[in-house]
């Protein structure tokens, strides 16, 4: 009996830790974890959209700003077409009253902004009434080249030449066709044929205004020294032309920008 009571106490004593041990554990929710996880992501999800959000609105900005700019820009070119097409006009002009027999043999137009620079003569006292084949396709490509139209008068100065490459107004065609792709900065043809000006048609008096335009093309394709040689050459051929005045301001402009 004594031994029972004795298993039976020591039973009760190791029984105690295991009871205290489950009683001090915690109790924990499995399914509360879950809802504090999406929690944080859809604060985290929120906080990304926000920042999607300012990205578009920024965008937006900047795509109205270029917008604007575009529009400016737009609007600048046009003034500068008017511009254009209001030299020609005026050169038109006087070229009628110098071929209709105008007392004044010469007339000038100048500009030193890369625009035309030129000394109209009436070729051999050419009067506008019953014009000859050549003077009628040479105003037909003029008239084109006035109005902007500059491929296809490009491609009518080339017909003339083609027909009358010996022409009274073969030098007049040559200077025109390549002003006709000066005007379209396609410097490197206007190269080409401003210098068939300066080296096939040496008597006319294109060749001070075809030198201006190398000069000026040599300047924007930043070969300075070869504009300087070709502006200073220029004025000491040609030193009392209008071609030489402008070239001479370039010149001072290339001294003061150090070219």
């Amino acid at each position: 009996m004594t031994s029972m009571r004795r298993i039976l106490r020591t039973l009760l004593v190791t029984s105690l830790p295991v009871t205290s041990v489950y009683a001090a554990s915690p109790v924990v929710d499995v399914n509360a974890a879950p809802v504090a996880l999406e929690g944080t992501a859809g604060a985290q999800s929120n906080a990304g959209m926000v920042q999607l959000l300012m990205q578009v609105q920024r965008l937006q900005a900047e795509l109205q700003a270029l917008r604007g700019e575009v529009e400016l820009q737009t609007h600048i070119l046009e003034g500068v077409r008017k511009r254009q097409r209001d030299l020609y006009l005026d050169m038109d002009r006087r070229l009628h009253r110098v071929e209709s027999g105008s007392p004044t043999s010469v007339e000038t137009f100048d500009s030193d902004d890369g625009g035309v620079s030129v000394e109209l003569a009436a070729p051999n006292g050419t009067s506008t009434s019953g014009l000859s084949s050549e003077e009628a396709d040479y105003q037909e490509a003029f008239s084109l080249l006035k109005e902007g139209q500059y491929g296809r008068a490009s491609s009518a100065f080339k017909a003339l030449l083609l027909q009358f490459p010996a022409g009274k107004y073969a030098a007049n065609a040559q200077y025109w066709l390549a002003e006709s792709s000066y005007v379209t900065r396609n410097f490197e043809q206007a190269l080409i044929d401003f210098k068939v000006v300066v080296d096939g048609y040496s008597s006319s008096n294109k060749v001070a205004d075809a030198l201006l335009k190398i000069g000026y093309i040599q300047y924007e394709k930043t070969a300075w020294a070869d504009s300087r040689m070709v502006l200073e050459d220029l004025r000491s051929r040609y030193p009392k032309s209008s071609a030489a005045r402008l070239a001479g301001q370039r010149l001072e402009r290339m001294r003061q920008e150090g070219r």
